[in-house]
C-alpha cells in the first residue's frame, strides 16, 4: 500500500528513523512557504523574553490537507497536492497534521530540555527557572519527548526547506534510539528502575541541504532544537501508516 516514493523516506519499522534527500520536495515546500510568509499567513507562535523564536502556519486534524489547499492560490494548491501529497501517497493514510514552520534563535530557551522533563526517568540537570504558558511562550517540543497522545502508528516526515548545518535547528533524535515500553503496567523509558540524566542522552542532530527529510514513528524519543544563528525552515507532515511493523508497542494507559 505504500508507494515507492514514500518507501524511500519512511523507516522500515517503528523503532528506527530514516534520513534521506528529496530536493523536489524541498523546492516545492519552500515555494509555498515563501508565499505564505509574503502574505502574512506565517504567524508568530512562541515568544520568550520578548524574543519571537517560532512562526508557523498549519493545522492538526483530519482536515489538514484541505486546510492548506484552501489557504493558498490555485497554482500552489495544485503543486502541493501533486508534488507533495500525491507524490508520497499519504492522503489514504489519515493525514492528521501539516505545518510550515520557521525556527529562530532564543538563548533563553536553548537549555530548556535540561530544566524540565516529560519522562520521570529523565533527571533534569539545571534549575527550572522557566515561567510561562507553553502554548505561546515555552515550545514544549524542545524537551525530550514522545507524542504520547498520537496513534501508535503515527509517523512524521520533516522536510527541510533550507540548508541546515550543525546548531542550526536540526531535529534531534535519541541515538541509540530510546523507545518507551510497558513493564509491570507502568511506562518505562529505558528499563525498570533505571534513570538517566538529561545531559547524558545521546542524540543525533539531523543536518543536510534543502530537501533533507527525517522520518520516524512519533513514539521514539526526540526533540526540537533551536538554531544558534539564522533560521530553520521546515514542512511537517504527520499521518498513520498501516501494518504491524509500523505500529509502536503500547506504553501508556492512554493507549488502552
Amino acid at each position: 500500500m505504500i508507494n515507492k516514493n514514500l518507501e524511500k523516506i519512511v523507516p522500515h519499522n517503528a523503532n528506527s528513523y530514516k534520513v534521506s534527500l528529496n530536493s523536489k520536495l524541498g523546492n516545492v515546500g519552500r515555494e509555498i512557504y515563501d508565499w505564505l510568509e509574503s502574505t502574512n499567513k506565517i504567524k508568530p507562535s512562541h515568544k520568550f523574553n520578548d524574543i519571537i523564536y517560532r512562526w508557523v502556519f498549519g493545522i492538526s486534524g483530519t482536515d489538514s490537507i484541505n486546510y492548506v489547499l484552501n489557504n493558498i492560490p490555485d497554482d500552489l494548491s495544485d503543486l502541493f497536492l501533486t508534488k507533495v501529497i500525491n507524490h508520497l501517497g499519504i492522503s489514504m493514510f489519515s493525514v492528521n497534521e501539516i505545518k510550515f514552520e520557521k525556527l529562530g534563535p532564543n538563548k533563553f530557551i536553548d537549555n530548556f530540555y535540561l530544566k524540565r522533563s516529560r519522562f520521570g526517568e529523565i533527571i533534569t540537570t539545571k534549575q527550572d527557572d522557566m515561567v510561562g504558558d507553553y502554548e505561546k511562550t515555552l515550545f514544549y517540543s524542545t524537551i525530550w519527548h514522545t507524542d504520547k497522545s498520537f496513534n501508535l502508528s503515527n509517523y512524521k516526515i520533516l522536510i527541510y526547506l533550507n540548508d541546515v548545518d550543525k546548531d542550526q535547528g536540526g531535529l534531534v533524535i535519541s541515538d541509540p534510539i530510546l523507545s518507551p515500553k510497558r513493564i509491570d503496567n507502568k511506562c518505562v523509558l529505558i528499563d525498570k528502575g533505571i534513570t538517566i540524566r538529561a545531559d547524558e542522552i545521546k542524540g543525533k542532530e539531523v543536518m543536510g541541504c534543502k530537501g533533507t527529510t527525517a522520518s520516524f514513528n512519533s513514539h521514539i524519543l526526540h526533540r526540537a532544537n533551536l538554531p544558534k544563528t539564522g533560521y530553520r525552515y521546515c514542512l511537517h507532515l504527520s499521518f498513520l501508516l498501516p501494518g504491524e511493523k509500523y505500529k509502536h508497542n503500547k506504553y501508556s494507559n492512554n493507549h488502552f
